[in-house]
C-alpha cells in the first residue's frame, strides 16, 4: 500500500503505477511473442500450467548460484554405534551381576526361583541397554547439538568446495509455568510450552576466484506451524458494538498470540528482537514487532522512483 487511505493525491499515484505495470507487462509479452517463447493464456488452463512450470524451472536455474550446498548430520545417527556399545556394556554388567548372584545362591534356591531370577536378568538386560542408549543420546544432544550443519560453496565454482559455515543446531521443548500477566500478584499461573532453537555457527571467509562475488550470508530457519494450526479454534464471536442510537453485533475472529524472542551474539555485541506472532486457523495473520518501532520514511521519498521525471508522481494537495 502506497499510503494510508483518504490522503489526497495518492489515488492518482496508484493509477499511474497501475498503468506503468500494465505497460511493462505488455512490452514483456510482445518481446516473448517475437522470440517465439511460451506465453501465459488465461483461457487455457493447460497452457497456463505449462507456463508456470517453465517459470519455476527458470527461477531455480537462476537462483542456483545464490544458494550454498548444505551437508547435515544428525548427532544420534553419527554416534549411534558408540552409544549402542555403551548401552550394551552397561546391560552386560547388570546381566553378569544377576547371573553371578543366581549362581552363588543356586544351592539354597528352588527351581522356580532360579527360573524367575534368570527371566528378570534377561529382561533387564535389554531394558538397560535401551535406557542407556536413550540417556546417552539425550545428553549428547543437550550438551553438544541435535544436528551438525555445513554449508559449502557449489562445486561448479570451486572443486575444493570451500566451507562457508559450520554450525551446531539444537531444538529443545520445555513446559514451564509463568505468572498470569493479567494479575501477577494473585498467584495464578499460565502453563506454557516453550521452544528453544539455538545455532552456534562459525563463518569462514571464501577463498579462490569466487570470493569477491559474495558479500553476505543469509540463514533462513523455518518451523512448520501446521500441527498447531489444526488444533486452533476457528469460531467467530459476536460482540455488541454501538451503531448510531442502537447496538449491533460484529463478528470478531478468534486470534492467538505467540511471543517470539530472537538473540544474536557476535564479537560485535548482542542484538535482541522481540515480536508477537498473531495466528488464526488459516495461518499467520500478522507479526507485530515489540519495543520501540523505527519511524517509517515518508512515502514522498519513494514515489519519484516510479517515474522517469519524478515530479509527476508527487501527491498534489
Amino acid at each position: 500500500m502506497l499510503a494510508p487511505a483518504g490522503l489526497p493525491g495518492y489515488r492518482a499515484v496508484a493509477q499511474k503505477l497501475r498503468g506503468r505495470v500494465a505497460d511493462t507487462l505488455s512490452a514483456e509479452l510482445h518481446e516473448r511473442e517475437r522470440r517465439g517463447e511460451m506465453l501465459p493464456d488465461g483461457e487455457d488452463v493447460e497452457a497456463l500450467a505449462l507456463f508456470l512450470d517453465r517459470a519455476a524451472q527458470l527461477k531455480k536455474h537462476f537462483q542456483e548460484v545464490l544458494f550454498l550446498e548444505p551437508e547435515t548430520k544428525m548427532i544420534d545417527e553419527a554416534v549411534r554405534n558408540w552409544v549402542g556399545l555403551s548401552g550394551a556394556a552397561t546391560a552386560f554388567i547388570i546381566y553378569f551381576g544377576l547371573q553371578a548372584l543366581q549362581t552363588s545362591a543356586a544351592a539354597g534356591l528352588g527351581l522356580w526361583t532360579l527360573m524367575t531370577v534368570g527371566a528378570v536378568a534377561y529382561a533387564l538386560k535389554d531394558r538397560a541397554k535401551e535406557l542407556t542408549r536413550q540417556w546417552l543420546a539425550g545428553k549428547l544432544s543437550h550438551l553438544y547439538a541435535n544436528r551438525v550443519l555445513a554449508l559449502r560453496e557449489p562445486q561448479k565454482f570451486d572443486r575444493s568446495r570451500n566451507v562457508v559455515l559450520r554450525a551446531r543446531e539444537s531444538l529443545a521443548q520445555a513446559r514451564v509455568a509463568r505468572p498470569d500477566p493479567l494479575n501477577p500478584g494473585g498467584g495464578a499461573v499460565q502453563r506454557l510450552v516453550t521452544l528453544d532453537y539455538r545455532q552456534r555457527a562459525r563463518v569462514t571467509r571464501l577463498k579462490g576466484p569466487s570470493a569477491p562475488a559474495f558479500e553476505r550470508l543469509k540463514i533462513v530457519f523455518r518451523y512448520d506451524l501446521a500441527p498447531i494450526l489444526t488444533r486452533l479454534d476457528d469460531s467467530v464471536k459476536r460482540v455488541p458494538v454501538p451503531a448510531g442510537a442502537g447496538v449491533r453485533f460484529a463478528d470478531a475472529p478468534r486470534l492467538y498470540r505467540v511471543p517470539l524472542s530472537l538473540r544474536v551474539s557476535t564479537p560485535a555485541g548482542v542484538e535482541r528482537r522481540e515480536a508477537l506472532i498473531v495466528l488464526n486457523r488459516r495461518g499467520i495473520a500478522r507479526i507485530v514487532p515489540e519495543g520501540t518501532a523505527q519511524p517509517a520514511p515518508p512515502a514522498e521519498l519513494e514515489l519519484p522512483e516510479l517515474d522517469d521525471n519524478g515530479a509527476e508522481l508527487l501527491p498534489q494537495a
